[in-house]
């Protein structure tokens, strides 16, 4: 049989069980401040899905990128079906540009690829500095 000490504990259990240390030792044992140390513990898992989906979006356009397949021409609502939401969306010059990157890395140390649509909607470019996502030759 393990002691408590050689049992090991998932990082969001031991992340709710340091912030309940935390709560009630601050002295805020109200009732009904014990729901927002329970919704930390979901924003926790959503934050882990989301960059989940991020790296999974970023990686499946970067492998197509480096095998050609991404097509050109293709409208926004496609792409977006095909490639999920990008990290970030706005409008250059009427331009729709759209970013991806990894979602556990940050815009500092992060390769990203940018995506420009037309103002029709229709992709013009997508491209990235990364050596993993160049073209195979």
């Amino acid at each position: 049989m393990r002691t408590m000490r050689e049992r090991k504990f998932s990082p969001v259990i031991r992340l709710a069980a340091i912030s309940l240390f935390v709560f009630l030792s601050a002295g805020c044992s109200r009732m009904e401040k014990i729901g927002v140390l329970a919704s930390l513990g979901k924003d926790t898992e959503a934050q882990g899905r989301l960059v989940a989906q991020e790296t999974e979006n970023y990686e499946r356009l970067c492998r197509d990128l480096r095998e050609g397949k991404v097509p050109e021409g293709v409208s926004v609502a496609a792409f977006e079906g095909r490639y999920g939401a990008p990290v970030i969306k706005d409008v250059e010059e009427g331009n729709e540009v759209m970013a991806y990157k990894h979602g556990d890395k940050t815009w500092f140390h992060s390769e990203h690829i940018d995506v420009r649509f037309d103002a029709s909607g229709r992709l013009i470019s997508a491209d990235s500095k990364s050596p993993d996502c160049s073209p195979s030759r």
